[in-house]
């Protein structure tokens, strides 16, 4: 659904299931967006968060206040603001921290990629080089 053409995507997602809603929602939109991907779940449906919901976190009530009335679930990755990005990037440069590269494949050896990432026999990353 697209929230720039549906403001009140909610709403829609409402309509279009006949008022049931939907089971699962990846919400990236943040601590504005996330009201309205609860208010589009189904009764049992879970919702997927990828980041940290904004940079003060939840003002209003908290995501587990806004999922009881569904018996919803929700689940997260955080990645954190783009001010702990930057900080995260200047402290590595002041403090001159590398990754540890294992071994750089290219980008037509991708399956061999995965297979070496599945034997375990690695240490640090592995790179999967994309050709410009």
């Amino acid at each position: 659904m697209n929230y720039r053409t549906y403001p009140d995507w909610d709403i829609n997602v409402r309509k279009l299931t006949n008022d049931v809603g939907v089971m699962h929602v990846l919400e990236v939109g943040g601590q504005d967006t996330f009201p309205k991907a609860v208010a589009s779940l189904a009764k049992g449906g879970h919702i997927g968060s990828i980041g940290g919901l904004g940079e003060g976190g939840f003002v209003r009530e908290a995501p587990e206040d806004l999922l009881k009335p569904y018996n919803a679930t929700w689940s997260y990755i955080y990645v954190g603001s783009r001010t702990d990005f930057e900080n995260l990037n200047a402290f590595m440069i002041e403090h001159q921290i590398h990754p540890v590269i294992d071994r750089v494949f290219p980008y037509a050896e991708t399956p061999a990629a995965y297979d070496y990432m599945k034997s375990g026999s690695f240490f640090g990353k592995i790179v999967i080089a994309i050709d410009k």
